[in-house]
């Protein structure tokens, strides 16, 4: 039984059931007890009546008055604490009214059962409209969160006047709730706490919205305050008034869709001003606005650049002494203005940053030096903390990873394998003593005094010191409980007095001592069983089964008096848990299990099987009379050892006789006094019956196939008036043996018994026999399973219907198991039914859709409706595979001969026709294993060019005169060559060519295919070869020979580029296609091919240190600026493997805006030809100059400049030198000399920022 609700537990929802029953359980005085059963249709919870109506309201939730429990599977809703009163307020002109209060006692039992009907009929009624519960969005006096916006559906909205009159309306889409915060928002001085709902808003149906919350709709508000809170406004309209209200709703939905375009996302707030600093962020890309409260109302704004930083507080807060726990207050409001990226050092990590370099950060000469905490002293701080970073990100590839700190509680004892820790621990007058812990070292060894402390403290040790990864490490590690158990097993090692005489007793010499015997001891364990000791059970604990030891062993440990311990080994055969067996023969029994008397623990890998608790006791009872007899106890001492071993073995032999009848323990299908869920008809096996009968006698009987269980049905269903409670199982019933039965639960039951109610309760009957007799039920239950049988005949399960007259036949099937009804619609209302037997089929339509010519390709429609009238077995052939058969077989399907011979179409013609398609289908079953596939159809459409590795198709093309050729493609092969003529035509087509044949797969095929793009990019790289005027001469152009021979070289070109590139060649871009970024090559070649007038083609090669995408360059610097991405004027593909790095337009348009001073000066446009390819290739050198500077700036000095196709020397000549070359080789002539110069001053200016 499932207990729903305790007496004196809160009521969280009033429950109504539906089917089932509940008991109610009430203490009353005196230590009496009422209990009552609550039916369907009755309810609990109905405490929450009177707090829903109670005034003032209060917001406890009552408690339960009674405690109640399923008493069988029950069905039944329930209306929570807040919907509940939520229909009580809005009826409550029907639940608290005058009238009602005088001619019924208020709350009374009455009152409630009248209540709760009246909310079932509302909450109906509401299902009805809404199809599902009202749900309540905010109610009237609670806090607003946010400010909600409505797209689609309706919300009611409904307010409290005075007068207890309320206000109702509906909100449409473009009406918006939660106004309140705009007042809010605009309010002078500023208060924290929300406002509350000024009414009530419920969903009246689906309804989609959007919402700004209090923190949004404020940042919206501040950042536009001159157009929300202008004097002019207040002048023109009321303000705050509802039109007001309105304009403002619409100006920040306005705002909204602005800041979506610009930022694709609602500014993102990283932390106000005044809360709790977490972490020190550091920015590498993007900017964050910083915005600081200053005092007269003035407010102080700057943009935070890549290279900058926020949380800076918690430097001040790391270094004060003495420390404080509490984090800092940020000291402004940081949002990110776009998309930016930065990473963060937490609280924690920053402060052991800067305690490790204490020296740094806190000596006394820098802070004569500059002013400590100021501006400039956080920004050299900020910086120092970076370099600190790298240095350890370098060290150990991750910042370093805290183990323990000093004072927490230790888990386990740690044993170091490989890599370093290092240890340390604080010391008096603020000395501290640091070590590295190499491999084989260990740590949590406090934990050794611990284990071996006399008198025994639950309470783990602390650490002495704190543990700290220095790089990537590998350790295992011994938890408190198991390095306990080995402490104790092996107690005559680490505390016996010798070894205290010898070495000074947890010293550190001996705890390295015990930790190498503790390492040897888990190694020995190890080889042993694979594995640390596994603990089965504990002395004292409860005993959940009894067990039995079929390979292995088990330790038995037991604590004796006076300290002293007995241990023993259970082989194979033992058992454990042999407390069970007493309390299976106590009388009067007890339900509570027995604890164990010893610990028992496994010592290698172990195979057992066990008896729980129930079936240990359900054997016992079964052979009292073996277990319990008078002379047993007098030949031996009744549970004594032998006794004990003496029951194991007669237990183990029932449990064997058992698995030998049943293949497994006795199955309990239903026990006495439990509520009956279906009757039950055996098939096969046997079931025994036991009821207990008065005077404690029992009555067993065994049922044979044809009996029946669960007969109390019967009476249940012929019972008037009807009683919707099932009724009891008069007898406990159990397998004996592997059972085969078939059940009709209760409602199909009932259904039947109804159905024949003539049969089964006529007068005739009553009177000729004892009405719910024995032999009665013996007759209604063979009358039942005859009704039941018949339905079977003629439904085996509901009527499963295939296809239904007039529906598209999509394949042909044909019946191998079972029957299948035909039912056609024949005019003047007949109808003509027939059934389909084993080697039938349906479907036939699709025969005459095969052969008829000229083709349509529209599916016929079904000729009659097909229904399973039992299991059925099939196979179908679909419309295309039932085509190709026919086409295939043609010759046979649609001879002349045929045609003379018997009636074309007719019934024996189809009947033939399907034999003879099983029979070309069974051969090419044999021939492939599966049906043929087709792989492309005569005048498809050619994706791609095939050639066959492995395997064989044939080939199958239509000729004039209805004849047809085929052959066999073999390995070498190929298919789709009409992509070759495709390929090489001039003027080019767009359409993809037509297959000329169709090709099927005879068997398990491999191949490789090229698609049109790329076999058409192979043939016009080697239009030379495949398209020369020589080839024409002496060869038939677009031949079978010549189709065969550029086969061969397509598949030679193919590899030789697999070899080169490992992959075919990757298009990046396609002329005239969008440019998203400008890439940058490092290392490797790209083709440029660039189409001009007149057919002709120009191309070339970029290498490395070229550019591709410098369209992009045009599109950032022009005024007015537009949106759309310029078009790409060339097509780039990679010739080999390469590498490049890629600017995208956002962040190249960042950069030119912000050096605008150097791409779009005066001095630039007389110097060069202002966006001519000699200005291109300069921008692109100071891009990448401006990007290095910034990866320096922001990812520190790890970039190695050679890897960018940039060679670095020593000096500053060897640049000069080598970019000079560079520079040359891309073209660049006309302001070289000025280029060269340029570049030397910024790296000559570079090398004294680095010196």
């Amino acid at each position: 039984m499932k207990q729903i609700i305790r007496e004196g537990d809160v009521v969280p929802r009033m429950v109504f059931i539906v089917r089932g029953s509940i008991r109610r359980t009430q203490n009353l005085s005196k230590g009496m007890v009422a209990t009552s059963v609550l039916e369907p249709g009755g309810f609990l919870g109905d405490e929450l009546l009177s707090w829903c109506l109670r005034r003032p309201f209060i917001d406890r939730l009552p408690a339960s008055s009674a405690t109640f429990v399923c008493l069988e599977s029950t069905e039944a809703f329930g209306l929570d604490a807040q919907n509940l009163r939520y229909i009580t307020d809005h009826f409550r002109y029907k639940f608290a009214n005058e009238r009602l209060k005088r001619t019924a006692r208020y709350h009374s039992s009455n009152w409630r059962t009248w209540a709760a009907v009246n909310i079932q009929v509302a909450y109906r009624r509401y299902r009805q409209r809404t199809r599902g519960l009202v749900t309540l969005i905010i109610r009237e006096g609670d806090v607003v969160p946010r400010m909600v916006f409505i797209v689609r559906g309706s919300i009611r909205r409904t307010q409290n006047l005075s007068k207890g009159m309320v206000a109702t309306s509906v909100l449409e889409p473009g009406g918006f709730l939660g106004d309140e915060l705009l007042s809010w928002c605009l309010r002078r001085p500023f208060i924290d706490r929300l406002p509350a709902s000024s009414a009530t808003f419920v969903c009246l149906e689906s309804t989609e919205a959007f919402g700004l919350d209090a923190q949004n709709l404020r940042y919206i508000t501040d950042h536009f305050r001159y157009k929300f809170a202008n004097e002019r406004l207040k002048r023109t309209a009321r303000y705050h008034s509802s039109n007001w209200r309105t304009w403002a709703a619409v100006n920040i939905q306005v705002a909204y869709r602005r800041y979506r375009q610009r930022t694709r996302g609602l500014v993102t707030l990283i932390i106000r001003e005044g809360d709790v600093v977490p972490r020190m962020v550091f920015i590498v890309r993007g900017s964050i606005r910083r915005t600081q409260n200053l005092s007269k109302g003035m407010v102080a704004t700057s943009v935070l650049e890549p290279g900058g930083f926020l949380g800076d507080e918690l430097l001040s807060w790391c270094l004060r002494r003495p420390f404080i726990d509490r984090l800092p207050a940020s000291s402004a409001t940081f949002v990110c203005l776009e998309s930016t990226e930065a990473f963060g050092l937490d609280a924690q990590n920053l402060r052991y940053i800067t305690d490790h370099f204490w020296y740094k950060f806190a000596n006394e000469r820098l802070k004569r030096t500059a002013r400590y905490h100021s501006s400039n002293w956080r920004t050299w701080a900020a910086v120092n903390i970076q370099v600190a970073y790298r240095r350890y990100r370098q060290r150990t590839r991750g910042l370093v990873t805290l183990i323990i700190r000093e004072g927490d509680v230790v888990p386990r004892m740690v044993f170091i394998v490989r890599g370093s820790i290092r240890r340390t621990q604080n010391l008096s007058k603020g000395m501290v003593a640091t070590s590295v812990l190499e491999p084989g070292g260990f740590l949590g060894d406090e934990l050794l005094s611990w284990c071996l402390r006399r008198p025994f403290i639950d309470r783990l040790p602390a650490s002495s010191a704190t543990f700290v990864c220095l790089e990537s490490t590998e350790a295992f590690g011994l938890d408190a409980q198991n390095l306990r158990y080995i402490t104790d097993h092996f107690r005559y090692k680490f505390a016996n007095e010798r070894l205290k005489r010898t070495a000074r007793y947890h010293s550190s010499n001996w705890r390295t001592w015990a930790a190498v015997n503790i390492q040897v001891a888990y190694r020995r364990y190890r080889q042993r069983t694979r594995g640390l000791v596994t603990l089965i059970i504990r002395e004292g604990d409860v005993v959940p089964r009894m067990v039995f030891i079929v390979r292995g062993s088990i330790r038995r440990t037991q604590n004796l008096s006076k300290g002293m311990v007995a241990t023993s080994v259970l082989e194979p055969g033992g058992f454990l848990g042999d407390e069970l067996l007493s309390w299976c023969l106590r009388r009067p029994f007890i339900d509570r299990l027995p604890a164990s008397s010893a610990t028992f623990v496994c010592l290698e890998s172990t195979e057992a099987f066990g008896l729980d608790a129930q079936n240990l006791r359900y054997i016992t009872d079964h052979f009292w009379y073996k277990f319990a007899n008078e002379r047993l106890k007098r030949t031996a001492r009744y549970h004594s050892s032998n006794w004990r071993t003496w029951a194991a073995v007669n237990i183990q032999v029932a449990y064997r006789r058992y698995r030998q009848r049943t293949r497994g323990l006795v199955t309990l299908i239903i026990r006495e006094g439990d509520v009956v869920p279906r009757m039950v008809f055996i098939v096969r096996g046997s079931i025994r019956r036991t009821q207990n009968l008065s005077k404690g006698m029992v009555a067993t009987s065994v049922l044979e196939p044809g009996g029946f269980l669960g007969d109390e049905l019967l009476s249940w269903c012929l019972r008037r008036p009807f009683i919707d409670r099932l009724p009891a199982s008069s007898a406990t019933f159990v397998c004996l043996e592997s059972t085969e039965a078939f059940g009709l639960d209760a409602q199909n039951l009932r259904y039947m018994t109804d159905h024949f109610w003539y049969k089964f309760a006529n007068e005739r009957l009553k009177r000729t026999a004892r009405y719910h007799s024995s032999n009665w039920r013996t007759w209604a239950a063979v009358n039942i399973q005859v009704a039941y049988r018949h339905y079977r005949q003629r439904t085996r399960g509901l009527v499963t219907l295939i296809i239904r007259e007039g529906d598209v036949v999509p394949r042909m099937v044909f019946i191998v198991r079972g029957s299948i009804r035909r039912t056609q619609n024949l005019s003047k209302g007949m109808v003509a039914t027939s059934v389909l037997e084993p080697g039938g089929f349906l479907g036939d339509e699709l025969l005459s859709w095969c052969l008829r010519r000229p083709f349509i390709d529209r599916l016929p429609a079904s000729s009659a409706t097909f229904v399973c009238l039992e299991s059925t077995e099939a196979f179908g052939l679909d419309a295309q595979n039932l085509r190709y058969i026919t086409d295939h077989f043609r010759y046979k399907f649609a001879n002349e001969r045929l045609k003379r011979t018997t009636r074309y179409h007719s019934s024996n013609w189809r009947t033939w026709a399907a034999v003879n398609i099983q029979v070309a289908y069974r051969r090419y079953r044999q021939r492939t294993r599966g049906l043929v596939t087709l792989i492309i159809r005569e005048g498809d459409v050619v994706p791609r060019m095939v050639f066959i590795v492995r395997g064989s198709i044939r080939r199958t093309q239509n000729l004039s005169k209805g004849m047809v050729a085929t052959s066999v493609l073999e390995p070498g092969g190929f298919l789709g060559d009409e992509l070759l003529s495709w390929c090489l035509r001039r003027p080019f087509i767009d359409r993809l060519s037509a297959s000329s044949a169709t090709f099927v797969c005879l068997e398990s095929t491999e191949a490789f295919g090229l698609d049109a793009q790329n076999l058409r990019y192979i043939t016009d790289h080697f239009r030379y070869k495949f398209a020369n005027e020589r080839l024409k001469r002496t060869a038939r152009y677009h031949s079978s020979n010549w189709r065969t021979w550029a086969a061969v070289n397509i598949q030679v070109a193919y590899r030789r580029y697999r070899q080169r590139t490992r992959g075919l060649v990757t298009l990046i871009i396609r002329e005239g296609d969008v440019v998203p970024r400008m890439v940058f090559i490092v290392r490797g070649s790209i083709r440029r091919t660039q189409n001009l007038s007149k057919g002709m083609v120009a191309t070339s090669v970029l290498e490395p240190g070229g550019f591709l995408g410098d369209e992009l360059l045009s599109w950032c610097l022009r005024r007015p600026f537009i949106d759309r991405l310029p078009a790409s004027s060339a097509t780039f593909v990679c010739l080999e493997s390469t590498e490049a790095f890629g600017l995208d337009a956002q962040n190249l348009r960042y950069i030119t805006d912000h050096f605008r001073y150097k791409f779009a000066n005066e001095r630039l446009k007389r110097t060069a030809r202002y966006h001519s390819s000699n200005w291109r290739t300069w921008a692109a050198v100071n891009i990448q100059v401006a990007y290095r500077r910034y990866r320096q700036r922001t990812r520190g000095n790890e970039i190695d400049w050679r890897s960018y196709g940039i060679v670095v020397g020593g000096f500053a000549e060897q640049r000069e030198v080598r970019f000079g070359k560079w520079l040359l080789r891309n073209g660049i002539k006309g302001c070289r000399r000025t280029l060269l110069r340029i570049l030397k001053k910024k790296l000559m200016n570079e090398e004294r920022i680095k010196g």
